[in-house]
């Protein structure tokens, strides 16, 4: 490569502000002050250096010899900028996504920042911080250092740090929004201030319109400023979509979809919803880059007016979910504020406090899983039984009859149920998998049976209640063998 290629870029990287601009994971980030680090676009960087490069040109040679800054000059200067410039993770431990840089004698290279977030004073260890804070004690020196851009973590929480700040109005809108959850929704705002996935949840974020639960979404978004995606469980599984949860801290989606929307198969997404809340590794594919394997970090939170179904039966995925409900409608009422969401940026550095003592108090109890209150396991069991419609159909029109002839043909009950989930508004599976369903539910055995002339497959000892109109509308009559049956 020729000499004045390799100056070019020299001189580039020495006129810009220390730390200010790395390549990381296929991406370029720059760093500003109260902004942090935030992704640039390659034709923004492209356009710079080309920029920088016909300066350079313009200054050192003749002005004939400006022909030469061309496509290919430009591709090179930029190659050898990056080689300087990216972010190295061999020795730093897979699951840690923040680093401490270090820029000597042209060289670029990094230490491993596990737990540091950044605020637009202080960079805090937050597993220190947030258990000194909750347990009243002096903050270490050594958790704290001013902030500057040798760390290297997405976005910055936009606010100063002070561990004397406090957040009244946020503490009343707490209490009043979410009174049977608000411990949790203080775990889960600390635990999304870092990259610890080792907790396996999600959350559901349940509430009518009008209680609240947007606000505290977007202040959650707001504490998570610059470290924030927006993947939609219709999209999991979806080639591109999913490499943003390898680098961001925080999957917000204000309005959940439905698992069963999407490309591919629903248990491609559930697959790979399960992978995201363990923090597993996956290879990813990004735009003009080679697919890649990464650890999925975010933390995936959804908000919802209705409780989720999933499809997933081993209880793989419930065992993972926590539902965080906002019970009480404010929307209309003589404590609606509208002005609340202003107000409540301005207390940003107390809820940055009260987060981590949420943090703090989770990591103090040494629970192996994130915690839930009876009222949000209740609401979860709610939502497991409804997104299991064969045992909900089961309950309300099939009972157990070992009278003698007493069975229903498969296919019938199958049609009854397909009706069933129609007006519920429930997804559909296949005939083979609710006929096991019901099977399972209700314990019973199956065989062929005379029937007008055919032998179908038959349930044994079950009926249709009497006192129950079908989905279909016909009168829950058995169906019983003709005369001379079996």
């Amino acid at each position: 490569m020729p000499v004045v290629t390799q100056d070019i870029a020299r001189c580039y990287i020495m006129q810009l502000p220390p730390l200010s601009l790395v390549h990381d994971a296929g991406k370029w980030w720059r760093f500003r002050e109260n902004v942090g680090w935030r992704e640039q676009t390659d034709d923004e960087v492209k356009n710079e250096v080309w920029k920088f490069t016909w300066d350079s040109m313009n200054a050192n040679v003749a002005s004939a010899m400006q022909e030469s800054v061309t496509e290919y000059l430009v591709r090179d200067v930029l190659g050898c900028v990056k080689s300087v410039l990216s972010v190295s993770r061999q020795d730093v431990d897979a699951m840690d996504a923040t680093v401490f840089l270090r820029f000597s004698e042209g060289d670029l290279s990094v230490d491993a920042a596990d737990g540091y977030v950044a605020t637009q004073t202080h960079h805090l260890h937050v597993p220190t911080v947030a258990k000194a804070l909750y347990l009243g004690k002096p903050i270490p020196e050594d958790a704290i250092r001013p902030a500057d851009s040798t760390l290297f973590t997405p976005g910055i929480i936009p606010c100063e740090f002070d561990p004397q700040a406090t957040c009244p109005r946020w503490l009343e809108f707490v209490e009043k929004s979410c009174p049977y959850d608000a411990e949790m929704l203080q775990k889960m705002f600390g635990l999304a201030l870092t990259f610890n996935r080792g907790y396996n949840v999600f959350f559901t974020i349940f509430g009518e319109a009008g209680t609240g639960k947007s606000t505290a979404l977007d202040v959650l978004a707001t504490l998570c400023t610059g470290t924030t995606c927006a993947i939609s469980l219709s999209d999991f599984a979806k080639t591109f979509r999913t490499y943003n949860l390898t680098v961001k801290r925080l999957n917000l989606v204000q309005d959940m979809s439905s698992i069963f929307e999407g490309d591919r198969y629903v248990s491609d997404r559930e697959g790979l919803l399960k992978s995201c809340t363990a923090g597993e590794v996956k290879e990813v594919e990004l735009k003009y880059v080679n697919p890649c394997s990464r650890r999925f970090r975010s933390l995936l939170v959804f908000g919802t007016n209705s409780l989720p179904r999933f499809a997933d039966r081993s209880n793989a995925i419930s065992d993972r979910m926590r539902v965080i409900s906002f019970p009480v409608v404010s929307r209309g009422t003589e404590w609606q504020d509208i002005h609340l969401a202003a107000r409540l940026r301005e207390e940003l550095p107390g809820i940055l406090n009260w987060s981590l003592r949420g943090y703090g108090e989770l990591l103090e109890s040494g629970a192996a899983k994130f915690p839930e209150t009876e009222y949000s396991s209740a609401l979860k069991c709610d939502a497991i039984k409804d997104s299991r419609p064969e045992e909900l159909f089961c309950d309300e029109f099939l009972v157990h009859d070992d009278g003698a002839n007493m069975f229903l043909p498969t296919m019938q009950v199958y049609k009854e149920f397909e009706q069933y989930c129609i007006q519920r508004r429930h997804h559909v599976p296949s005939a083979k998998r609710a006929i096991q369903e019901i099977t399972r539910c209700l314990k019973l055995e199956k065989d062929r049976r005379s029937l007008n002339g055919k032998t179908p497959m038959c349930f044994l000892g079950v009926r249709f209640k009497d006192d129950e109109p079908l989905p279909s509308g016909r009168s829950p009559v058995p169906a019983l063998p003709p005369v001379g049956g079996w």
